[in-house]
């Protein structure tokens, strides 16, 4: 959720040459950050590989006034935790993991 009529951005810091991050809106001023990974898992494998992905969300202005306290998926921890809030499509746009809003 953004406040104050702000624009969210996403930056593709470190991403897998397959897969790629967007933002988008939703309603009112509620977004959805989408990772895509355009790629064939083969049996065992998964996505990301070990050295995972880094992408960030921030206001096209750059102001701090994010507040992520009312974000459907923010978990309510201070360290990496699982959070179900997340959810996981396949390729058939069938929600394997999570939740959504």
């Amino acid at each position: 959720t953004v406040e104050d009529g702000k624009t969210p951005v996403v930056d593709n810091y470190y991403m897998a040459p397959y897969c790629n991050a967007v933002i988008t809106p939703i309603s009112g001023n509620d977004y959805c950050a989408t990772i895509t990974f355009n790629v064939t898992l083969p049996a065992g494998g998964r996505i990301p590989e070990n050295d995972g992905l880094n992408f960030s969300l921030h206001y096209s202005d750059w102001s701090s006034s994010w507040n992520t306290s009312n974000d459907y998926s923010r978990p309510a921890s201070s360290s990496y935790v699982q959070n179900d809030r997340v959810a996981i499509f396949n390729s058939s746009n069938q929600l394997i993991y999570g939740s959504q809003p």
